[in-house]
């Protein structure tokens, strides 16, 4: 995924628990938003990371930064470690972000409530103040800008995923079904494989123009920031499309 300066959180693929009478690669589409969802078969995978793996992403961290700015070990030793066996009952999953299109539809319908205080779409939310997403609200009705329609909607808060979850009669993931998800049937370091490959994922490459900071020019992925959905098939696990925002979950599962 395209790593930024401050963290733009965006909604999570939805999700649905199924019965075992489907086959791996089986697809469906969600009426309600026609969303394709895909499905994902049982099975047992290695969620966290190995030392070995940590000192890879340190390295490549600190290649990526020229330093050592936010390659902090224990900050990743917290989240990814101890790396330990965890058994996924099948599933469906969205097979790619949620769009501002379909956001804007929930939006019009439910308008933008708030829970606990925290509004469902919260643009200009972040530390800097800054709007990032393409969404624009005029008198309650909310629209996508021109030509982002099909790009993943952002500024969307916990609250607002759930909001959505509920909308369509599914809820978030939880973190062990998401990271089994990215993992694939081969239990991969990456979605793809297990060599990082820029090309593949929305990340800060060549090309990438947010922040001076943390450009690879070893890599092109073909967008400056993020791109549409399912930009990136090559990069995809059991069909999903990952790489190119951060994304809600049901809950920490460490």
């Amino acid at each position: 995924m395209k790593v930024y300066v401050i963290i733009i959180l965006i909604l999570s693929q939805l999700i649905q628990n199924t019965k075992s009478d489907y086959d791996l690669g089986d697809t469906r589409l969600r009426k309600k938003d026609s969303m394709e969802m895909v499905f994902v078969p049982s099975g047992t995978f290695l969620m966290g990371s190995s030392d070995k793996q940590i000192d890879k992403a340190m390295d490549d961290c600190k290649k990526m930064y020229q330093g050592v700015r936010d390659c902090q070990r224990h900050i990743y030793s917290n989240q990814e470690q101890p790396q330990h066996e965890v058994h996924i009952d099948a599933f469906w999953i969205d097979k790619t972000e949620v769009t501002n299109a379909q956001f804007c539809k929930f939006l019009n319908i439910k308008g933008n409530q708030t829970t606990n205080g925290v509004k469902w779409f919260e643009p200009g939310a972040g530390h800097r103040k800054v709007i990032y997403g393409h969404i624009q609200e005029i008198d309650g009705v909310y629209t996508p800008n021109t030509g982002y329609e099909n790009y993943p909607v952002i500024e969307v808060s916990w609250y607002g995923a759930k909001a959505y979850c509920n909308w369509i009669s599914g809820r978030l993931p939880t973190e062990a079904e998401w990271e089994y998800s990215a993992k694939g049937k081969s239990n991969n370091i990456y979605p793809w494989g297990n060599e990082f490959n820029g090309n593949l994922v929305n990340y800060c490459d060549s090309t990438f123009n947010f922040d001076n900071l943390g450009k690879d020019t070893a890599f092109t992925d073909g967008h400056p920031q993020w791109g549409p959905v399912g930009s990136y098939p090559l990069g995809a696990s059991w069909q999903l499309s990952f790489g190119s925002k951060l994304v809600w979950c049901f809950g920490h599962d460490r």
